[in-house]
């Protein structure tokens, strides 16, 4: 026994296993074994492999077991030291060309010893080997997975351990070339070893294990000479060897490649460069396969498979490999076209069929989900999606598998006889047939069809069995893919309405700012507010942060923040929807006018809350002031050109109290110059000096109002009395232009709500258009009749008629259009400033015909009582 806690102890390596050099004075060094997870059964139990091999390994060219014991709690496997490094201490450190070849040379010696005692490593690679660069020498480690050359027909040990390091790994143990492993296999892993020994990387550069075996099976790795190395094309050509796809193209014994390799070191010594060498003897890498044979006689007749599965399974038993290394291959695939791929690649390549297919139920209906078939020793899946006909399959077999969910196997179609049972074998020549429903937990997720064209009985029990088994595992995979490209596609949906969403709501943004308007939710509740950015904008709050309800009524007028309050508790009352205008101060004394619109909203719960809009009317409501300014300004334009035209008739209204008054003031001086004044007679004439005064005044104060600048004045108008005042004013044009005046004024009619001025201007105006339409017209006698009465809905009606030219139809409906006008002269903008005075009274202006010749023009306004 090996008393190992008096050694000290070196890390040389960490992995699935840990290798340690121990040394101590006086003795020689060892290495120790041990499993970097104890606890798995495996690895321990290849410990114990190695150790039961120690008859058969020298030390010439191994590191040979001493003990197998526990030590510091694992299974540990104590060697013996041959000294050297790890080779695998050298990877990534470019060695010069004859280091490489003595390396080679030493590799490939050790390789040929192992093999003429029966042995066969199947796990050949860097970390495995120990070498001495001084000495020139290597030994081989790591017999964990090694077998014996078979005997006898019988399986190996260890049929359902799936062995090897996949990169390392000859085409053979990948179970997917139909051959079984042989020293051969050593060979290739040999030529994979010194590749990356020369070259600094391994033949194939992919980590992904499926991919890898294909890389084995299917690709040619670039040749060392045309790499960045340069390596001499005589070593390329060795190499290259090693790694042929097919055991028979390699080199067939490890001394072939020896004695290759010693010429390149020779010539290399000999030249410094390696010319063409021959060879073509006896032992090097020409040799035919016979070699081989005369080698190992006990591999004459055709070997059983080996430790790793292949397709050419045993039909006494199912290969559990297989099914194991099937199954990974299906559950690491989760994309629904991958996995499909890799499935139908696996089912076709391990029944031996020739063609296959997966067909999906959909509604009610089956559906071909892949097509697979071989082309050139490759099989080719395309993805189908289609009905299934009976063109591409035998229907009355798939629904038949559908509906029973039970398999369905034909050994040879042939004998159906000339009338086959399905229309699809009277078209295509098929011989084996085998069907299998994909079921999970009861459900059928699928059906595998598989066909062989050229055998009969191609589905072997052995290979049924392990489809059997791999359909559990494809069903729940399939399932477990469908699931996952509903959740990508539920993902993209979901992305996709977010995008969609963030670009409204960005569209949204946009557009309040552009209309200067914001939007809200408000739960009167709790009192709760969201509001949009521009909203938050708009009252000058931060828009990055919301605001409370408290802090959007502070920004409201305080004139104007109760009768909104008031607004907002009878639509919460109500339940209705609201309209309000108000306007609100900012901190830095800006002023803003809103428009706040909002209306009810009941949530999923039953609580009430309100979603609206604030609009910044502003603009607006400044647009608006300037619209009325203008408006005044031009009803004053128009009020001053109407003045110009009564010239004679103010003079005369002027003169006429004055010239009394002056009349008056003579009388009472020559009264008061008599012996005996008449004061009686100057009380009189004194009455009638005030009197005409305040005639004189009343006129004079008339023609200020109607050409100042002041805004509306309102107030309670007695209509009778405007239209008294006017007629005052155009009196002496009346005269003048032979006009009689009727008047029918209704007594007590009440008053209107509204601006005195601007009601005589359209009283004044609507005169002046009569006396200036009959000024034009020929027919005798000349009228204009003003009227007033009461109207319909409570209101006044006012009307001056005229007998003059009438109205013409064909321009009758453009009368109150600005800048309209049928007259020589004139802006056109009178009965256009007539109609907006009397619409914003709250009234409304026309005209009509008057029989039998001349117009009426009327308008109403509301009446506000006495």
């Amino acid at each position: 026994m090996v008393d190992l806690s008096t050694y000290r102890l070196t890390t040389l390596r960490t992995g699935d296993y840990t290798l340690r050099r121990g040394t101590r004075d006086g003795l020689n060094p060892i290495l120790l074994v041990t499993p970097a997870a104890s606890e798995r059964a495996e690895l321990v139990k290849r410990l114990e492999h190695e150790y039961s091999l120690e008859p058969e390994l020298s030390s010439d060219w191994a590191a040979r077991p001493i003990a197998l014991m526990h030590f510091e709690g694992s299974t540990t496997l104590v060697l013996e030291d041959p000294g050297g490094e790890p080779l695998d201490c050298l990877v990534g450190h470019p060695l010069d060309i004859p280091s490489f070849l003595r390396v080679g040379i030493a590799l490939a010696q050790a390789l040929d010893r192992m093999h003429e005692r029966g042995l066969m490593h199947l796990d050949i690679r860097p970390a495995n080997v120990v070498v001495d660069m001084v000495r020139g020498h290597a030994w081989l480690t790591g017999f964990s997975i090694a077998l014996r050359h078979p005997r006898e027909h019988r399986l190996p040990d260890w049929p359902e351990i799936i062995a090897g390091t996949t990169a390392y790994m000859a085409p053979e143990q990948t179970g997917r070339m139909n051959r079984c492993v042989d020293s051969r296999s050593d060979l290739y892993a040999l030529g994979v070893t010194l590749y990356e020994i020369l070259t600094g990387a391994l033949p194939f550069a992919t980590k992904d294990p499926i991919e890898l075996i294909d890389c084995h099976v299917a690709r040619q790795p670039i040749s060392p000479s045309d790499g960045p190395t340069g390596a001499p094309l005589q070593i390329s050509s060795v190499l290259m060897k090693l790694l042929a796809k097919t055991a028979e193209e390699r080199y067939q014994t490890a001394a072939g490649v020896e004695a290759d390799l010693r010429k390149c070191l020779a010539a290399w010594e000999a030249a410094g460069q390696i010319e063409t060498l021959d060879f073509a003897q006896r032992g090097s890498g020409l040799a035919p396969a016979a070699e081989f044979e005369e080698r190992h006689p006990e591999l004459r007749e055709r070997a059983p498979a080996a430790l790793l599965p292949t397709i050419e399974a045993s039909t006494e038993q199912i290969d559990l490999g297989t099914v194991v290394r099937m199954s990974q291959a299906i559950a690491s695939e989760i994309v629904s076209d991958k996995l499909i791929e890799t499935l139908m690649v696996l089912a076709v390549e391990h029944a031996g069929a020739d063609y296959g297919l997966l067909v999906f139920p959909q509604q009610g209906k089956l559906r071909v989900e892949a097509e697979a078939s071989v082309d050139r020793g490759a099989v080719r899946v395309h993805i189908v999606r289609a009905p299934v006909t009976s063109a591409k399959a035998p229907v009355s077999i798939l629904d038949q598998v559908a509906r029973s969910k039970h398999r369905a196997i034909l050994d040879d179609v042939r004998t159906l006889g000339a009338q086959p049972a399905d229309a699809y074998f009277s078209h295509k020549p098929v011989r084996s047939v085998l069907c299998l429903p994909l079921i999970k937990q009861a459900e059928l997720i699928g059906v595998l069809y598989l066909e062989n064209s050229l055998a009969s009985h191609a589905f072997s029990p052995a290979r049924i069995a392990v489809l059997e088994l791999l359909s559990s595992q494809a069903a729940i995979s399939l399932e477990n893919a469908r699931l996952y490209a509903e959740l990508v596609h539920e993902n993209a949906d979901r992305r996709d309405a977010e995008e969609a969403l963030r670009a409204s709501e960005a569209s949204l943004n946009e557009a309040q700012k552009i209309s200067h308007t914001g939007s809200w939710r408000w739960r009167p509740e709790t009192g709760d507010v969201s509001s949009s950015e521009e909203l938050r904008r708009i009252f000058g709050f931060e828009t990055k942060a919301q605001a409370s309800y408290d802090s959007f009524l502070g920004r409201i007028h305080p004139e104007e923040r109760t009768s909104f309050e008031r607004v907002l508790e009878g639509a919460v009352r109500e339940r209705r929807r609201f309209r309000h205008e108000h306007h609100i101060e900012l901190p830095g004394g800006a002023v803003r006018y809103l428009q706040v619109v909002g209306q009810p909203d009941i949530t999923a719960s039953g609580a009430l809350e309100f979603i609206g809009t604030v609009m910044d009317i502003t603009e607006r409501k400044r647009a608006e002031e300037a619209l009325r300014d203008a408006q005044t300004e031009l009803s004053r334009i128009a009020r001053l050109t109407t003045m110009g035209q009564l010239v004679a008739s103010i003079a005369h209204e002027i003169n006429q109290p004055l010239g009394a008054i002056s009349a008056n003031g003579t009388a009472c001086m020559n009264w008061l110059n008599r012996e005996n004044p008449d004061l009686e007679s100057m009380r009189g004439a004194m009455a009638r000096i005030v009197h005409d005064a305040h005639r004189a005044s009343d006129v004079i104060r008339g023609l200020r109002a109607l050409v100042s600048k002041s805004g509306p004045q309102l107030t309670k108008v007695d209509i009778n009395d405007a239209i008294a005042d006017v007629l005052a004013l155009t009196r002496v044009e009346l005269q003048e232009q032979g006009v009689a005046l009727r008047t029918d004024l209704a007594p007590d009619i009440g008053f209107v709500f509204g601006d005195p001025v601007q009601l005589q201007q359209v009283l004044l105006n609507l005169i002046m258009n009569g006396i200036e339409a009959m000024a034009a017209a020929t027919p005798d006698p000349k009228a204009l009749t003003i009227t007033s009465q009461a109207a319909e809905m409570g209101g006044i009606r006012v009307a001056v008629q005229d007998t003059g030219a009438g109205l013409d139809p064909a321009t009758s409906d453009r009368l109150f259009e600005p800048f309209f006008t049928t007259k020589l002269v004139g802006m056109g903008m009178g009965l256009s400033i007539c109609k907006s005075i009397v619409e914003a009274h709250g009234g409304h202006l026309w005209a009509r015909p008057n029989a039998p010749h001349g117009a009426v023009f009327q308008f109403v306004l509301p009446n506000c009582g006495p």
